[in-house]
């Protein structure tokens, strides 16, 4: 979600300085949440400023540029393994253990496309209706 524009954020502070309502009064005039005016209004008076706090960076990827290496010579050596079990086997070699999503966002990282579905023998539990060609589970 996008942080307000710093032009909202002037006018509501000085809505506020100007005495032009409550901190309720003006989250309904500007239409906002009460206590986003509230948190504003104490981040204007800690720092004197409006602007948004920077994003906070989130969690840092498990595979690191090493890993992604290991990935890349792993994804080369074994081209036809499916996302899970490049996960298995990078998870031997490199001794880190990842999730299958952390294996396909390094995978995207990289810029190689994955194998979604394993080479096997199609699943027989559907099969075709002759009356409408739909497709019916056996059961």
């Amino acid at each position: 979600m996008k942080p307000y524009s710093n032009d909202l954020r002037t006018r509501i502070v000085e809505a506020y300085d100007n005495q032009k309502g409550s901190i309720r009064q003006l989250a309904e005039r500007f239409a906002i949440d009460f206590s986003t005016v509230w948190r504003l209004l104490v981040h204007y008076r800690h720092t004197g400023k409006v602007d948004p706090k920077p994003h906070g960076g989130g969690q840092p990827p498990k595979i690191d540029e090493t890993g992604l290496e290991q990935l890349r010579h792993l994804v080369v050596e074994t081209s036809d393994a499916t996302v899970v079990e490049l996960q298995q086997r990078f998870e031997q070699t490199a001794h880190i253990t990842t999730s299958r999503a952390a294996v396909g966002r390094a995978l995207l990282k990289l810029k190689l496309s994955r194998k979604k579905k394993q080479s096997a023998p199609p699943n027989k539990t559907r099969i075709r209706s002759k009356r409408d060609g739909k497709n019916t589970r056996l059961r």
